[in-house]
């Protein structure tokens, strides 16, 4: 039976109607990639199998559900301020998913790699828990899945953990001594709230936390910032949120115009944007950046005019990279973008009538481009991959790639 007393299968059948109801009429495509009979199957089966579920597995089905969609905007968020999380940050790497921050006292397992979650292998608690991951292709999987690796409730509904109040333990393999094989730690972790789970100075849960080392992720929470690099004679723009200013005040229109006259003053050797850490905003804001950057002749006809991509280039940083691709020659490095060029956005919040839950579905199709573009994501010219031994060793492959063309 569903164990929260607030709850029962009624009230579940209940929400799940009105979350169908509100897909129908609310979302401009549901069926743009899924087979509208699948849906509907799925919708029967959780219907059916709602009584015989734990409050927290149905939870998991309404997230599974919404992400048939295959629509990253649209969501069912399977938690709420009460849930619990481990205090643990968690990244995918080429070789592996490995942990970049953690609170104390667990900070020793950084640098190790996740094996397993309490008895069970990361391989099969991944797969568990990838249906539930509202995404637009692979990559927005790969961004999320460490953050849903950390949630104790989605833990305890696929049965990895046996309580989600309760420490969970986690296996990394640590790195050995030199020429020596690695070495398995096992850890118990205890559950935080979701605010603690957030550990400054380090920024946002998802992805790789700010730091002093690398470049690319001094500043990673701000805005929009540039430099000029004066040893390669190239100007570098950091570009993290499709927002109209920045976090001091100073707007995009001010930015671009301290661009353009950084540009005409040296008229640096190579333009480099960097995406890697933006995961969107308001697209109506991103005009005064663009505009410069796809019509002032020293950018728009460079052969070294790059854009650095990645996972976490989302939403309406997709849309400006798309009309980058359209308007200007410039080469995309990095990873596959995590959204489609052509994508559903502005999603509308609809709050379940029962347990306070939250789900968000899309209102808009944004097409950038011909109406015939269906690809996944924007593909990099040059494809490089971030290992763990890159990252570690304060490497950064992407722009040491841009860097010597």
């Amino acid at each position: 039976m569903v164990t929260d007393p607030q709850l029962d299968s009624a009230a579940w059948r209940a929400n799940l109607t009105f979350l169908v109801d509100a897909i129908y009429r609310i979302h401009p495509h549901p069926f743009y990639l899924t087979p509208e009979a699948h849906f509907k199957q799925m919708v029967n089966q959780t219907t059916i199998s709602i009584t015989a579920l734990s409050h927290n597995q149905v939870v998991m089905a309404f997230a599974r559900l919404v992400a048939l969609l295959r629509d990253g905007h649209s969501y069912f968020a399977p938690f709420t301020l009460a849930s619990s999380f481990y205090p643990l940050r968690c990244y995918c790497f080429s070789d592996g998913i490995y942990a970049v921050a953690a609170a104390e006292p667990y900070r020793d397992v950084i640098g190790g790699r996740l094996i397993q979650i309490g008895e069970t292998g990361l391989t099969r608690v991944a797969a568990h828990l990838l249906p539930g991951i509202a995404h637009d292709n692979e990559m927005t999987q790969r961004w999320l899945l460490p953050f849903v690796l950390t949630h104790a409730e989605m833990l305890e509904a696929g049965g990895f953990i046996p309580d989600r109040a309760g420490a969970a333990a986690f296996t990394f393999e640590m790195p050995g001594p030199a020429r020596q094989a690695p070495v398995q730690r096992r850890l118990l972790f205890e559950p935080v709230s979701l605010a603690d789970h957030v550990m400054p100075p380090t920024g946002a849960t998802i992805g790789l936390p700010s730091g002093p080392d690398l470049m690319y992720l001094r500043r990673s929470t701000e805005a929009f910032w540039f430099m000029h690099l004066s040893f390669s004679d190239t100007l570098y723009i950091q570009y993290n949120r499709v927002w109209e200013t920045t976090q001091t005040g100073a707007t995009l229109a001010e930015f671009a115009d301290s661009l353009r006259a950084v540009v005409e003053r040296h008229t640096p050797n190579r333009i480099m944007i960097d995406l890697r850490h933006n995961n969107g905003g308001d697209h109506t804001t991103y005009a005064p950046l663009l505009d410069l950057l796809t019509t002032h002749p020293t950018i728009k006809h460079s052969d070294r005019f790059f854009a650095l991509i990645g996972r976490k280039t989302f939403g309406a940083a997709v849309n400006f990279a798309a009309e980058l691709e359209t308007h200007a020659d410039v080469i995309f490095v990095g990873e596959p973008t995590g959204g489609r060029p052509h994508c559903f956005g502005d999603p509308e919040p609809v709050t379940l009538p029962h347990g306070g839950y939250t789900a968000h579905i899309s209102r808009f199709y944004w097409q950038n481009g011909t109406p015939d573009d269906r690809r996944p994501w924007i593909e990099p010219h040059i494809p490089i991959a971030l290992s763990s031994t890159d990252y570690f060793s304060n490497r950064d492959p992407v722009l040491a790639a841009a860097l010597v063309m």
